[in-house]
């Protein structure tokens, strides 16, 4: 509540809004209680690679262990991925089927 009557403050000041509204006619959505992430554990992990064909893998394990969105997989290339050094470059991502730079 106290950021958005800053925010209702601040857009007074900035004369975008005449006066602040009425506290009735202010509608704040409910909060949520925090959920902290929940992460597989290896052995779902594991569960998890069973169930998709060989090919897919290496995918699969580095969505896992990277935490990379899907576009950022998918617009992976080979020269992204340096396993001499163990690094593994995000240089762009795709949405939609289109490349966009990060």
């Amino acid at each position: 509540m106290q950021l958005a009557m800053a925010a209702l403050l601040f857009a007074v000041d900035h004369k975008k809004l005449r006066r602040l509204p009425e506290r009735r006619l202010v509608n704040l959505p409910n909060v949520r209680q925090f959920r902290p992430a929940r992460f597989l554990t290896f052995k779902e992990l594991g569960s998890l690679i069973d169930e998709f064909d060989d090919h897919y893998t290496p995918l699969v394990y580095t969505a896992a262990f990277t935490g990379l969105r899907w576009g950022e997989l998918a617009g992976l290339k080979a020269k992204d991925i340096n396993l001499a050094e163990g690094r593994l470059t995000v240089n762009q991502a795709l949405k939609e089927g289109h490349d966009l730079d990060v």
